[in-house]
């Protein structure tokens, strides 16, 4: 669990790398838009729109749904994190029950996100709680 990285961790660069995809496409679009009000439409678009509306939006929410589950994994892992370090401070007293507790607290917590967040959601597979659980 001490190889947790949550700063400079692969999936916090993928994240900051779609997020700054979306703002290219966000400045893409502000440019186009720009455009149509001088009166340049694109080609092949009779409405001059530049982009289906429906569609943009299913990806925000996509977006939006798989941003909320990134934040709840790193949750998951910060608990389990702290678990295991306050099972280290535990043995390093002699408390070994204690210590034992912990470590399946810690292990619980990994399960538990595990199973509701990253086992469905394959770009979640990596960061937090891949490089904690020993890659």
């Amino acid at each position: 669990l001490m190889g947790f990285d949550f700063r400079n961790g692969p999936l916090r660069r993928k994240y900051d790398g779609v997020k700054y995809a979306e703002r290219k496409c966000e400045d893409l679009l502000y440019e186009l838009s720009l455009s149509q009000e001088n009166g340049d439409t694109m080609p092949g678009r009779q409405d001059g729109s530049t982009l289906d509306e429906k569609e943009w939006l299913q990806l925000q929410e996509a977006y939006s749904e798989y941003d909320q589950r990134r934040e709840l994994v790193i949750k998951g892992c910060r608990d389990a994190q702290k678990a295991a370090k306050q099972a280290i401070f535990a043995l390093h007293r002699g408390d070994t029950q204690r210590s034992a507790k912990l470590i399946t607290s810690a292990n619980e917590c990994v399960q538990r996100v595990w199973q509701e967040h990253v086992r469905d959601t394959p770009g979640l597979r990596y960061g937090s709680l891949c490089w904690g659980a020993g890659g």
